[in-house]
């Protein structure tokens, strides 16, 4: 008879890890930028000469968040995007910690690009959103802006944003994937060297891992020893816009080929799998319409005995250790 093939243990306690992230690019639909994209985006024709059902969609889409946010603002009601403590609550249930990256706002090392987000960490109502999670025990990462290239860009980053959170900043994404995909090393090194520990920004820019990693890369073994200190590379295998495209094509979720290898290749392998839902996606309305539902999708579909939903610092903890009690030197 065969015996059957058992995976390896990585992660302590837990036999399989999801890390959850959330990209704070937009949580504020109260804001006269906000509304003006959405009323813009409503209107707009499409310039792709094919009729397309996903922009018809997104045109729908726009409309209703315009409308949602005026109406919500003109009768002081909650903003639908600003969903912190939403999240924070609903993670409570799993139970889960996450990862929230916040943008720090304009540098004097790197010019602003104009998708970067737009908003001021050191306003009072994000200072109230950082404390909130740091209270809950999830995690404020860095979002670094698009053209943030430098040690002087990425030092000035941390800093700015440690100054808010009043706590190490260790995680990093860059904000649209943005480094230099050229020579990932040498952006690696240069984060490091500024303090992160562990990043997310390695993606395939689709549903999947990106050449099959699906284990954390110790990066750091490129320019130095492994330590309690090694600089770790977790790729994001799944986001919130990626899966929402396939939920909305004929074919439904469960049935996806893509979505369905990339579950048994975790299970199979122990392997991890990063997400990242947007703070706004919570809301489930509007543009967004959709997205918490297949959130919930996702994670009906990856539970099971033994998962643990952790932040990315938390799981970096688990990783290294992991790499301690095994790693026996250079040859």
């Amino acid at each position: 008879f065969e015996t059957p093939l058992r995976a390896p243990r990585f992660w302590g306690e837990y036999d399989r890890v999801v890390i959850l992230t959330h990209d704070c690019d937009g949580p504020k639909l109260h804001s006269p930028f906000a509304l003006a994209r959405s009323g813009i985006l409503s209107i707009a024709k499409r310039n792709s000469i094919n009729a397309s059902s996903f922009l018809v969609d997104q045109r729908s889409g726009e409309r209703e968040s315009f409308l949602l946010g005026l109406l919500t603002l003109l009768t002081g009601r909650p903003d639908p995007y600003w969903n912190f403590a939403n999240w924070i609550d609903f993670e409570k249930t799993l139970p889960a910690t996450s990862t929230f990256f916040f943008n720090p706002g304009s540098l004097d090392s790197a010019r602003s690009h104009r998708h970067d987000p737009r908003y001021r960490i050191e306003s009072p109502r994000f200072r109230a959103a950082i404390d909130r999670v740091n209270e809950e025990g999830c995690e404020a990462g860095l979002h670094s802006g698009i053209n943030v290239r430098s040690a002087g860009a990425y030092s000035e980053s941390v800093h700015r944003l440690a100054e808010q959170t009043n706590t190490d900043v260790i995680s990093c994404r860059t904000h649209y994937w943005a480094y230099d995909w050229k020579n990932p090393y040498s952006a690696w090194e240069t984060m490091s060297s500024c303090g992160v520990r562990n990043d997310a920004s390695l993606t395939v820019r689709q549903l999947g891992f990106r050449n099959g990693a699906g284990l954390p890369i110790s990066a750091s073994a490129r320019w130095d020893d492994l330590g309690s200190n090694q600089f770790l590379v977790f790729p994001t295998a799944m986001m919130d816009q990626y899966l929402v495209r396939v939920a909305r094509s004929s074919v439904p979720l469960a049935d996806n080929p893509d979505y369905d290898a990339l579950l048994t290749w975790a299970r199979q392998r122990n392997s991890l799998i990063v997400l990242d839902w947007h703070v706004r996606t919570f809301a489930n309305v509007g543009i967004w319409k959709g997205y918490f539902d297949v959130f919930l999708e996702v994670l009906e579909d990856l539970s099971g005995g033994g998962i643990g939903i952790l932040s990315l610092a938390k799981a970096g903890e688990l990783w290294r250790t992991h790499i301690e009690s095994t790693y026996k030197g250079r040859l």
